[in-house]
């Protein structure tokens, strides 16, 4: 059996991705392997580029910024709530797509499992992580655990 020393838990803006998260802190804890997470906020400042004019721009930077660092503190929250004190655990928080940066984490870091929650999506998260997490479960040169927010015999 390959053996997983490295756990990559991918996290967006939904409650089935704070599921994937205590998946990925349980198997890691179970398997001795360092943990990853990377969180990715979607950037209203993406449509800055196509010259769309964003009233109060700078306002909305400055939540936007904030919103990042309690992203970072929820997320050491869940993490640190079930962590074991000699857990190895690196979270990134950042704007940067889905599919641009988590390939090159996986690469970089030699992830061998990558966590990510499979959730029924509305109109707004199918336009913002849709087409990027259907690109990364296809394109990740690891195995991949989707995390489901309920089982099909529970709805």
């Amino acid at each position: 059996m390959h053996e997983i020393k490295r756990i990559l838990v991918v996290s967006t803006s939904t409650s089935t991705c704070k599921k994937a998260i205590h998946y990925g802190v349980d198997l890691a804890k179970q398997l001795g392997a360092k943990l990853y997470v990377y969180h990715s906020d979607y950037d209203p400042f993406v449509l800055e580029g196509w010259g769309v004019p964003i009233p109060s721009l700078k306002t909305i930077r400055e939540d936007y910024m904030r919103q990042l660092q309690v992203d970072r503190k929820v997320l050491n929250g869940i993490v640190d709530e079930e962590k074991t004190p000699d857990m190895e655990v690196e979270i990134v928080v950042s704007a940067e797509p889905l599919i641009k940066e988590v390939p090159k984490i996986v690469h970089e870091q030699k992830i061998d499992l990558v966590i990510m929650a499979a959730f029924r999506e509305g109109r707004l998260e199918h336009f913002m992580f849709s087409s990027s997490l259907h690109d990364l479960v296809r394109t990740m040169p690891c195995s991949i655990l989707l995390v489901k927010d309920r089982h099909a015999w529970e709805e």
